[in-house]
């Protein structure tokens, strides 16, 4: 049981870390592409984290 346990203890670190992973580099990119929507980009992705958490 143990054994189960960190296993999908560890699968559900790397979800949530490659989701943090992927909304940071769109974060970059959309930056990149639209200053003006900077702001509300940077308040989806602290949304977006506070709900994974």
């Amino acid at each position: 049981m143990t054994t189960l346990s960190s296993k999908l203890t560890a699968f559900a670190a790397a979800i949530v870390v490659n989701g943090l992973v992927m909304g940071a580099l769109g974060f970059l990119f959309e930056i990149q592409s639209n200053p003006h929507m900077s702001v509300l980009s940077f308040a989806r992705a602290v949304a977006a984290h506070q709900w994974l958490s």
